[in-house]
């Protein structure tokens, strides 16, 4: 019977109305985008004109505190830290006066380098073909930052490829972070690396934790109290990944689909990803989920 009552706790958090956290990433109008990380900005002013329209858009933090009453209410998220999150997305966002949080992957900011998995795509996609970047993105996804920065030094030199980050794909920079955090967008820790947490040991999950709010904390001048794990899905993270987002923060986001509710743990909030959909299709994926 145990196992019954899970599998329909299960079924229920997918689909029963609740409140849900949405997950983007980039808001950009990009001609190539293997990840299928960018949403066009004409189609994310649609799903945030259809959202206002449908449910009550409200900061992470306070669906988290509401999660036991929570039918009806919406949080935005961002992952990484894309530079067109300041310039696309929150001005979109501060038009509308909703509430987001970007959690950026603090590393990245003053390096001057593209996302791992972008310079990947420069590198390796296009002259090489997906089977070589399908590969890299495993193996690297599991490297330490240390080993991933090597192969990337190895790839750029075979290349002859810059190390600066493209204009259309860089992260934000650490002044850049300061102006992200006012108008109801709230700046969160993703790491410093962008590691697969699980692929790491306790005391190197606990560095890439803790530092990356030290140095977010720096960048903004504010307390950084929210986190998301990389990649997010349920074998991304461990137990030691969630001990150390408790030790830090108020509340950490993962990357599966199903709604928040009163049992829904504040450092395992599940989020639904959302594409480069019309707001048609967003309503068509998670419009059920809103309905009382």
């Amino acid at each position: 019977m145990i196992g019954v009552r899970a599998t329909a706790h299960a079924l229920a958090d997918r689909i029963a109305p609740g409140a849900v956290v949405l997950l983007y990433h980039r808001v950009a109008d990009l001609d190539f985008d293997p990840q299928l990380l960018a949403v066009k900005p004409a189609n994310f002013a649609a799903q945030l004109d259809w959202l206002q329209s449908v449910a009550t858009l409200v900061p992470l933090q306070e669906l988290a505190r509401r999660r036991g009453s929570g039918r009806g209410l919406v949080a935005i998220t961002f992952d990484d830290g894309y530079a067109d999150n300041l310039y696309e997305a929150k001005p979109q966002l501060v038009r509308r006066g909703i509430p987001a949080t970007v959690f950026v992957s603090s590393g990245y900011c003053a390096s001057g380098h593209e996302f791992w998995w972008d310079e990947l795509e420069r590198i390796v996609l296009r002259p090489y073909g997906v089977q070589r970047y399908r590969a890299l993105i495993a193996a690297l996804g599991k490297a330490s930052a240390g080993e991933r920065e090597r192969t990337l030094e190895q790839l750029r030199a075979s290349a002859s490829s810059p190390a600066a980050a493209r204009p259309s794909h860089r992260p934000m920079t650490p002044q850049e972070v300061r102006e992200l955090q006012s108008d109801g967008i709230t700046v969160g820790a993703h790491t410093v690396s962008h590691p697969r947490l699980s692929a790491l040991d306790a005391e190197a999950q606990e560095r890439e934790i803790g530092e990356s709010q030290r140095e977010l904390e720096r960048m903004t001048g504010t307390p950084v109290r929210t986190f998301a794990y990389p990649f997010g899905g349920r074998g991304d993270y461990t137990r030691a990944s969630v001990a150390s987002a408790r030790a830090h923060f108020d509340v950490a986001c993962s990357n599966f689909p199903a709604t928040v509710r009163a049992r829904t743990s504040r450092f395992e909030l599940p989020r639904f990803l959302v594409r480069d959909w019309s707001a048609a299709e967003l309503q068509s994926r998670i419009g059920r989920l809103l309905r009382s």
